[in-house]
């Protein structure tokens, strides 16, 4: 959003701001982008900052990258708006205080830490790492942020630090280039045997870091935006709707199974998180009235990773769960206790058929690709996939995203395993209607 407004940074005169512009001094590929910032007679400072640019991919006149359809220079425009934003605050603050000369401005833009060894350990990848994790505790208390996010950035920190006593070698920020991403994926998937998308979704996060370390001043390696993390096509495990029928039909004789099933078959229908659909209950029940007319029940409710409002109505199998329990959702369970108790569910009905798949190695606790039995493979995560996948041409694409939480078609298409194929395929059956 803040693209829209970098002509106006640059054409407004106003003496109580600073004017901050952005330039290169060479038509070297890439060419180091400076800072200069003046403030009336007094202050003109000209800086370099840690970004670079092709000389082809710059406006001199606006102070800024064109070509934006590149997305590495993007994602330099992007940065190029937080640094601006962050200087300008910077700035700011220092004009409230009794020193404001060219001499406290650069140490502003190139601050000497008194502790010397603190300053250089921030360079350390590890140690930005930890001091990133840091800055995300106040987002989980606004809700900004789940824990589960914090977790992952805690678990890849400690995948990196393994890596480092694996090569006998402390990685810098600057360090991280496509010959460190082929290091981490060798270590990840060739020394600890981790499945191949753990190691190609921990480089985003790797990334991520890095990036924030570059908006913060430190070094960082002309190639990073070059790094991309990686998702590589994996078996797909859904209910389908003739097993999840056989399912819905099936008598438990254990009750706790049957309060299981029921669970699944919600899970199945509303395309919810398991965070979020175990929570159900019948206060969150709302009947309001159609654009028709009539009278329809529904559920009003907040997500808990994305922290949307939400309203869906609910499907008549769920509708029957809930008269079947006396007007009640099933009883609560626990995350852990629900994935265990789903698999037995499945055994029961009898989904016992050799597919390709993974699941977690109980000596290991490390995920392994093999041939299953089904129910093996059951995981809280079947119920959002299969109201996907089952859906998918039959409702709008818009409409199951809403249900589903997905922002973009295309990470609904991966997280269902459609390939745009599958898509060309889809129209060729509309097409010979």
């Amino acid at each position: 959003m803040l693209g829209q407004y970098w002509d106006w940074y640059y054409i407004c005169i106003n003496s109580n701001m600073a004017s901050i512009n952005f330039l290169i001094r060479s038509k070297n590929n890439p060419a180091r982008i400076y800072v200069r910032i003046r403030d009336g007679k007094t202050i003109d400072v000209k800086m370099p900052t840690n970004f670079y640019i092709d000389s082809e991919n710059w406006n001199p006149t606006k102070g800024k990258p064109k070509n934006l359809n590149n997305p590495f220079v993007k994602k330099l425009d992007t940065d190029l708006d937080a640094l601006y934003i962050q200087v300008l605050s910077n700035i700011n603050e220092l004009k409230s205080s009794d020193s404001y000369t060219n001499e406290t401005v650069k140490a502003l833009l190139n601050p000497k830490s008194d502790n010397i060894e603190n300053s250089i350990n921030k360079e350390l990848l590890t140690n930005y790492f930890e001091h990133f994790i840091e800055k995300l505790q106040p987002q989980i208390k606004i809700g900004k942020i789940q824990k589960t996010t914090l977790t992952k950035y805690n678990v890849i920190l400690g995948i990196v630090r393994e890596m480092e006593k694996y090569y006998n070698k402390k990685y810098k920020v600057k360090d991280v280039d496509l010959d460190f991403t082929k290091a981490f994926d060798f270590y990840c998937i060739d020394v600890k045997k981790y499945m191949p998308n753990t190691a190609g979704r921990a480089i985003k996060f790797i990334k991520t870091v890095c990036r924030d370390a570059r908006i913060s001043g430190i070094e960082t390696n002309l190639h990073l935006d070059s790094i991309k993390g990686y998702t590589r096509k994996t078996e797909f495990i859904i209910l389908t709707p003739a097993e999840l029928e056989l399912i819905e039909k099936h008598e438990f004789k254990n009750a706790t199974l049957d309060n299981a099933r029921d669970w699944l078959v919600i899970s199945c229908y509303t395309g919810q998180r398991v965070s979020d659909f175990l929570r159900f209950n019948e206060n969150m029940l709302v009947e309001v009235e159609t654009p028709s007319g009539k009278k329809a029940l529904m559920l009003e409710f907040t997500q808990v990773k994305t922290n949307k409002e939400m309203r869906l109505p609910l499907h008549p199998k769920i509708i029957d769960i809930i008269k079947k329990r006396d007007g009640r959702f099933p009883n609560k369970l626990s995350d852990q206790r629900y994935n265990e108790y789903i698999k037995l569910v499945c055994k029961e009905v009898g989904l016992t058929q050799m597919v390709k798949g993974s699941k977690v190695d109980q000596e290991t606790n490390r995920k392994q690709s093999g041939r299953f039995e089904k129910w093996e493979l059951i995981t809280s995560h079947i119920g959002r996939r299969s109201f996907a996948s089952n859906n998918y041409g039959k409702l709008q694409t818009p409409l199951i995203m809403y249900a589903t939480g997905h922002t973009t078609e295309k990470m609904l298409l991966n997280y269902i395993g459609k390939t745009n194929e599958d898509k060309a395929f889809e129209l060729l059956k509309y097409m010979e209607l």
